[in-house]
């Protein structure tokens, strides 16, 4: 499904802030830098971890989720529910 739509402009990869990627993560990762597809990695509840935790979870996930990608950087955006700088009103 993925491969083949040509209208597909960006793969949004919702990962829980607080937990480590998965390898279903990593391997969704891999295939979209394989087949040179746009992804954006959104850490998602992160109004459950302190301004270091977070910081600290983030660096974690990229750089094993880096280790599965050809290109130099991942992209990704912190989302909390509660945190309405996060959504439009």
């Amino acid at each position: 499904y993925l491969r083949h739509r040509s209208n597909l402009r960006l793969i949004l990869l919702l990962l829980d802030c607080r937990r480590l990627p998965s390898q279903e993560d990593c391997a969704l990762v891999e295939w979209a830098s394989f087949h040179q597809k746009p992804l954006l990695i959104l850490f998602t509840k992160t109004d459950k971890l302190k301004e270091s935790e977070l910081r600290q979870k983030t660096t974690g996930a990229k750089n094993i989720l880096q280790k599965h990608t050809q290109t130099s950087s991942i992209h990704f955006l912190h989302y909390s529910i509660k945190d309405s700088r996060a959504r439009m009103e």
